[in-house]
C-alpha cells in the first residue's frame, strides 16, 4: 500500500542556512580581485606606451623592426581585451549584474553572454594570444632553436583544439536544452 500524501518540505536548521549565506556572501570576496585587474591594465598601457615611443624613437633597434613592434603591440592589445573580459564578465557572473548595460554604458554582450560563450571567447584569446607569440619567435628563431619552436606550435595546437572543444561542446548544449552554465 503505497502512501500518496504530499511531501511536505523540510525546513532547514538554523545552522545550514547560515552556511548557504556566508557560501553566498563569499562571491564578494573576489570584488579586491577584480579591481586589482584595473591597475594591472594600467601597467599594460605603461609598456604598450612605453614600446610605442621606443619603436617611433629608434625603430632600428628594435629586433625584427615595424612587424616585431606592431606584433608585440598587438599581444599587448589581446591581453587587455583578456583582462578585461574576465573582469567584467567575472564579476558580473559571480559577484553581481552589472546594471549600466541596461542604460546603454556597455556593450551588448554584456549581460547576455552565458558561462560557455564566455569560456570560447577567452579561449580564443589564448589562441590569438599564442598564434602572436608564436609568430614572432618564428619570425626573430636563431639556429639550433627549431626544438622550441615546435614546443610552441604542440602548445599552440593544443590551444586551438581545446578552443574548438569547448566550442562544440557549447554549441551541443545549447542546442540540447542545456544553458552551459
Amino acid at each position: 500500500m503505497s502512501d500518496h500524501s504530499p511531501v511536505s518540505p523540510r525546513q532547514p536548521h538554523a545552522v545550514e542556512v547560515t552556511i548557504e549565506k556566508a557560501i553566498l556572501l563569499s562571491r564578494w570576496v573576489q570584488l579586491p580581485l577584480f579591481l586589482g585587474l584595473i591597475p594591472a591594465m594600467l601597467v599594460l598601457d605603461y609598456v604598450f606606451f612605453e614600446e610605442l615611443w621606443h619603436g617611433m624613437t629608434d625603430l632600428h633597434s628594435v629586433a625584427g623592426g615595424a612587424p616585431m613592434l606592431i606584433l608585440g603591440l598587438l599581444d599587448l592589445v589581446m591581453v587587455a581585451n583578456l583582462v578585461v573580459m574576465v573582469a567584467i564578465s567575472g564579476y558580473e557572473n559571480f559577484v553581481s549584474p552589472i546594471e549600466a548595460a541596461s542604460r546603454g554604458g556597455l556593450p551588448g554582450w554584456i549581460g547576455r553572454t552565458g558561462a560557455g560563450t564566455l569560456k570560447v571567447k577567452l579561449s580564443a584569446s589564448v589562441v590569438g594570444i599564442s598564434l602572436i607569440k608564436l609568430l614572432h619567435t618564428f619570425l626573430l628563431m636563431q639556429p639550433g632553436e627549431e626544438s622550441k619552436v615546435w614546443l610552441m606550435v604542440v602548445v599552440h595546437m593544443v590551444f586551438v583544439v581545446s578552443t574548438l572543444l569547448i566550442a562544440v561542446l557549447d554549441k551541443y548544449l545549447m542546442t540540447h536544452g542545456h544553458s552551459g552554465e
